[in-house]
């Protein structure tokens, strides 16, 4: 369909009578799995800080719980996810040396329910060494602002820019020109259902070891992350 044909009208939607009628299909819709376990995310309360190590005793002596992974388990088995730029970000499933947010996962916590694992979660002991940190992002720019990924140098990660058509002519021969300066928040699509992953590990199942559900259309990574987490706990 031609962009003249949609753009200022109205489009009708396809999804709704599905959805209104209960019969959307999410994570919670899926069969009941025979022993499936839960996993409750151990989150960072620091926007930028050092990992010093984890305490995870309390939390894996706990009843229903069958493991606990942390950054450095996933520094261990996994891979940095792709990034989109050239420059070297190592950017995991988990916080593996320092975080860099507020809610960065540092642990997960899987026990037999749901309620077992968020139980649990919260004896996780994390120690943090507080860094310095930078709200502004022409500030992070400059010179001196802590650095987030130290193998890159800066907070620059990646700069490109874009030209088309010839925008020099366009603005010399305007009969107006505004010269204006705009700025907007961090913003994000959100879903009507977060990440939602199942997955089932099989290993005598040859042709697919890790078979898994999931909630996103990027099934490639939590099906990576979900293979690597049991095979961290169950080799």
């Amino acid at each position: 369909m031609s962009e003249g044909r949609w753009i200022g009208k109205p489009v009708k939607r396809v999804e709704d009578a599905r959805l209104l009628t209960g019969r959307g299909t999410y994570i919670d819709d899926h069969p009941p799995v025979a022993n499936v376990c839960h996993a409750a995310i151990v989150r960072s309360p620091h926007a930028h800080a050092k990992i010093l190590g984890y305490d995870t005793a309390a939390a894996s002596a706990m009843d229903g719980v069958t493991g606990v992974i942390t950054g450095a388990d996933v520094a261990r088995h996994t891979k940095p996810f792709a990034v989109g730029v050239t420059a070297p970000v190592h950017y995991y499933c988990a916080a593996t040396d320092r975080v860099r947010f507020v809610g960065e996962p540092v642990a997960v916590v899987v026990a037999r329910n749901r309620y077992l694992a968020e139980d649990a979660a919260e004896h996780v002991q994390v120690g943090y060494e507080p860094l310095a940190v930078v709200l502004d992002p022409e500030r992070a720019l400059e010179s001196d602002a802590p650095v987030l990924h130290e193998a890159v140098g800066s907070n620059l990660a990646g700069h490109r820019r874009l030209v088309y058509g010839d925008p020099d002519r366009a603005f010399r021969e305007a009969d107006v020109v505004l010269d204006e300066r705009f700025s907007f928040p961090k913003y994000g699509s959100t879903p009507i259902e977060t990440y939602g992953v199942i997955a089932k590990w099989d290993p005598l199942d040859e042709a697919s070891r890790c078979s898994r559900r999931s909630s996103i259309h990027l099934t490639g990574t939590p099906s990576r992350i979900a293979a690597s987490a049991i095979s961290a706990m169950y080799g």
